[in-house]
């Protein structure tokens, strides 16, 4: 009986809130923006183009392959960011669907701002999911980040999402999702950190690019981290569990008298003791990082024990 009874609420659940696909346009992220002329948030969406993206092509062999996804973009303006998001129906005639959302950008003066409030939309509404991330724009409009170009034609969005899954591969970059990212900004001891993302200009085309660290004291940005420094950063919060280690050695095999040694990073684990010296804070740091040797460029040996203590970080 209980069986049955669980059977039927899914069944009635699902039919209560059943809206047709066509009926909708499903979102595959956002970006927000502020009008400096008359203080409004301005909205940029990405949109699944879904006349575009459905079906198969032709693969190798007569095989047929999946469609990779097509987007347009929509923008909209309000005196809320929820007042963007029912003006944007204006345009297309279609509801928005965040049930597929993969994040938000959001622009570098917002961010400054304070930025709770402008999540509170997002945190409350139902729709959308609580592991979508969240992003800063760094040298550009957040809106012009989605409309830059990606090299496989795929939407922004997914090419963002795509390099933030891969970042324990890459650790440069810190990522976070939506409901540990809001909890931790109500905390005012913490500093809450997000992905930057940039447009890169190489050979004509802008393209997306995700790059160091936006860093937030409560809920406003204050300062970005570049690369190396978000490495730091991830294993400082013993969350550094992958990435290239770059050092710098003396040779006499290279023109240059350096020889770079590349370490693959397979994890860490970081001690921080805090203590007031003298009425200063001071931090005894001890760090224990578990790497393999990928790259030797040259031929001296730098494998004895000897010697990789006096390895240095480049």
């Amino acid at each position: 009986m209980k069986t049955k009874r669980a059977v039927f609420l899914c069944i009635f659940l699902g039919c209560w809130n059943y809206r047709d696909l066509e009926d909708l346009n499903i979102m595959m992220g956002a970006a927000i923006d502020k009008n400096q002329e008359n203080g409004e948030y301005k909205l940029t969406i990405e949109i699944i183009n879904q006349a575009q993206s459905g079906g198969q092509s032709g693969g190798e062999g007569g095989q047929e392959e999946p469609k990779s996804p097509k987007s347009f973009l929509i923008e909209a303006e309000g005196h809320t960011v929820f007042d963007a998001v029912r003006n944007a129906v204006r345009q297309t005639g279609k509801r928005l669907f965040w049930g597929h959302c993969k994040g938000i950008i959001i622009s570098q003066e917002i961010a400054r701002e304070g930025i709770l409030t402008i999540l509170d939309l997002f945190w409350r509404d139902a729709e959308i999911r609580p592991d979508i991330w969240i992003a800063v724009a760094g040298n550009a409009e957040a809106g012009d980040i989605l409309k830059a170009k990606t090299e496989s034609g795929d939407p922004v969005s997914v090419i963002l999402d795509n390099t933030l899954d891969a970042g324990e591969s890459v650790s440069t970059f810190v990522k976070d999702e939506l409901t540990p990212f809001v909890e931790k900004l109500s905390v005012k001891t913490n500093s809450v950190v997000a992905p930057a993302v940039y447009i890169k200009n190489e050979e004509g085309e802008p393209s997306p690019e995700i790059k160091g660290t936006a860093v937030f004291k409560e809920d406003k940005l204050k300062y970005f981290l570049d690369e190396e420094e978000s490495q730091t950063a991830l294993l400082l919060m013993n969350q550094l569990k992958g990435g290239v280690l770059t050092l710098e050695e003396n040779s006499t095999s290279q023109p240059s008298g350096k020889m770079r040694i590349s370490l693959e990073i397979y994890g860490s684990n970081v001690k921080i003791d805090p203590s007031f010296i003298n009425g200063e804070l001071t931090m005894e740091i001890e760090a224990q990082l578990e790497a393999g040797v990928s790259e030797l460029a040259g031929s001296e040996n730098y494998l004895n024990k000897e010697k990789e203590k006096n390895w240095r970080k480049t």
